[in-house]
């Protein structure tokens, strides 16, 4: 009777380790996704994205990041699992693979809500180390436009729900702060157009966060300087625009960056030549891979500075 042996993790990382040695060696790239490989890439046959793919260096990996190995061999960076966080609404919460404590991170998604592009990013974070929670503001539901979605949001406006979206907010920081893996005093907010307005506002109000992360801002929800008051505002700020912004007016983001540092020295702006709107979004007709690689990089490295 033939037998099989199933190999232990120690003698699949060193698989790992040899398969990762010989892709260095021979020169292939891997592209960076939430699932550690997406497609392997050789010679002048690279996807643009790939122009920033990890060098062999890269590969080797650090404490608590993904071993980038060829998709043979493909493993998640990071678990991830559907989770009620605020009554019966329910997030989506991605773990990175180191032990011990981490810092934490609440996702506020765009007018699509919580879809598989959200999954997709948490599932990102995780890997580069942070505990993710990506949050639902829309009752579990999706929205293919942000035409589609616009009378959820209206409705909220009208019925005064900023209150409601809050506590929303609050709540998934509360969850995070919860968990044994956590470490309570390091936990930020990032937000996507709709979502992004939310992560301002955590901000400009005062919440007890880390950071708060903009990626850019539909209908000038947050670039009307004279709305606010910027006498509470703590966190250190990193908001991402697109230069070719039809939802946002630049001319009243740099005015309001002005205001914000000012007031914060812990913050950056960038406007990214040539992109559009959603120009991170991976399946959108405005993906602009450069441009959101390098904005998720600057994003990481912000995170951990001031985290």
């Amino acid at each position: 009777m033939t037998r099989v042996r199933l190999l232990n993790r120690a003698a699949w990382n060193r698989i790992e380790s040899i398969i990762v040695a010989w892709v260095g060696n021979r020169g292939v790239r891997l592209r960076r996704t939430a699932g550690c490989c997406e497609h392997v890439t050789t010679g002048g046959n690279e996807h643009a994205f790939d122009k920033t793919s990890s060098t062999k260096a890269d590969l080797q990996g650090a404490a608590g990041r993904c071993v980038y190995a060829p998709c043979a061999v493909r493993r998640p960076c990071g678990s991830g699992k559907t989770v009620a966080y605020y009554g019966d609404v329910k997030g989506f919460l991605a773990t990175p693979d180191n032990a011990g404590k981490a810092p934490a991170l609440i996702l506020m998604h765009d007018f699509g809500g919580l879809n598989n592009e959200m999954r997709k990013r948490a599932r990102a974070f995780a890997a580069a180390g942070f505990v993710t929670l990506a949050l639902d503001a829309f009752d579990g539901k999706t929205y293919a436009s942000a035409q589609a979605a616009r009378p959820v949001i209206g409705e909220q406006i009208k019925k005064s729900n900023h209150r409601v979206v809050f506590r929303n907010m609050r709540s998934g920081l509360s969850y995070l702060r919860s968990l044994p893996q956590v470490d309570g005093g390091r936990v930020a907010v990032a937000g996507w157009g709709y979502g992004a307005a939310w992560s301002f506002h955590m901000a400009v109000a005062g919440f007890d966060i880390g950071a708060s992360v903009v990626y850019y801002s539909d209908s000038g929800a947050i670039t009307a300087p004279a709305a606010y008051r910027l006498d509470k505002m703590e966190a250190p700020l990193i908001a991402h625009y697109p230069e070719k912004a039809a939802d946002s007016d630049l001319d009243a983001v740099k005015e309001l960056a002005k205001r914000v540092m000012a007031r914060n020295k812990n913050t950056e702006v960038h406007i990214y030549k040539g992109a559009s709107d959603r120009f991170d979004v991976e399946d959108g007709a405005a993906f602009d891979a450069p441009a959101a690689r390098l904005a998720h990089q600057r994003t990481i490295d912000f995170l951990n500075r001031h985290l």
